[in-house]
């Protein structure tokens, strides 16, 4: 596992937030996080992968049209540290934050804790 490596499967998971077809969602999901990837930020918390898909189309559905743009990702052995912010469908910034991960071997994501200020 590179730094590379982990860089590609954050940026295909934040890229799965966005508004897509659900089928480029669950492929997104599939190629950057493990099967049992641990989540959680202030508003929501979770296990696996079905959960983190649910909790993505649920996000779409409260806030269409929404996406995310990375700011900052530092990475090094095995973890990272983002900063994003949240844009609106109109390209309004909603909301900036942080997240940290963690990534196995094969530089897919095990653990993400997202910080903001809700």
């Amino acid at each position: 596992m590179t730094a590379q490596d982990i860089q590609q499967s954050w940026e295909a998971y934040t890229n799965a937030w966005a508004d897509i077809d659900p089928t480029k969602r669950e492929q997104l999901v599939k190629m950057s996080v493990s099967d049992d990837i641990d989540f959680s930020n202030p508003l929501i918390a979770g296990r696996g992968k079905a959960e983190l898909i649910e909790a993505m189309t649920q996000f779409q559905k409260q806030f269409p049209g929404a996406h995310f743009e990375l700011k900052t990702c530092i990475i090094h052995h095995d973890q990272l540290l983002s900063g994003w912010t949240l844009y609106g469908e109109d390209g309004s910034a909603l909301l900036a934050g942080h997240n940290y991960a963690r990534a196995n071997a094969e530089g897919k994501l095990v653990y993400m804790s997202g910080f903001f200020a809700a």
